[in-house]
This record gives structure tokens, sequence and C-alpha cells, in this order.
């Protein structure tokens, strides 16, 4: 497959700078629908939020560190975003009226470890102590 046919294929095209600070991922250029931005990428984690983000499967071409992306899932699109009405007023999209807005609520490892720091487990030994 020659550049040209790859550019026909992917419309979406993510060049391959470096490794992120942490090293857990990798950093780039990513050029798609006549924008080109600075983008990260990361590996899933089963259970991990992915928010906004999108879920991409990179595909390697005849050119070393340009990737074409697949996008798998877009975040960005969800169906319980915002839509705004003509008179500028916010209505969530489908009705779901009675679905809270923000993030999921999620338990980390680290919020119930402070959570049993703070609170505790049970009793403590001496029942005459304040809190």
């Amino acid at each position: 497959m020659d550049s040209k046919e790859q550019k026909d294929k992917f419309k979406d095209l993510f060049l391959i700078q470096g490794k992120t600070t942490d090293g857990e991922g990798a950093w780039g250029i990513r050029a798609r629908d006549e924008n080109v931005e600075i983008a990260e990428i990361r590996g899933v984690k089963e259970g991990q939020y992915i928010g906004s983000s999108e879920l991409v499967q990179l595909h390697p071409t005849v050119f070393p560190g340009l990737f074409g992306v697949e996008v798998l899932f877009d975040g960005r699109k969800s169906l319980n975003k915002k839509e705004k009405d003509e008179d500028g007023s916010e209505e969530r999209k489908n009705g779901n009226s009675g679905r809270r807005e923000g993030p999921p609520r999620i338990s980390t490892d680290a919020y119930r470890e402070g959570w049993e720091r703070i609170f505790g487990g049970g009793k403590s030994s001496d029942d005459n102590l304040l809190n």
C-alpha cells in the first residue's frame, strides 16, 4: 500500500513524538478533520473510567511512528450531553432529566483508605474518648 492509498484510508493520523512524563503512555501530534492538535495515548485498563476521552485503535502505516487512528468510542459525543435550545436554555437529550449531572461517583482505593483513616472501621478501644 503506497502513501496515497494510506492517506485515503486514514483521515485521522497520529504521529508519536515521545513518552509521557509518567512513562505510562505516549504523546504526539494528531491530525484530523483539518485540525492539528497535541494528543496523548494510554493503554486501556478494564473498569477504568474513560470520561470525555476517546477509545481508539492505532493502525501502523508505512512511515515509522505514524499511525492511522480508528475511533472505537467517542466520549465527547455521549448521549447524555446537554444540548442548547433555540432560546439558549439547556435541556438534557433523550429526556434524562432525573439523572444527576457531572462525573460518575467512583470510589477509588485511595478514597476508601482515606475514609477508613478518618472515620475508622469500628469502635475505638477507649469508649470515653470524644470523636
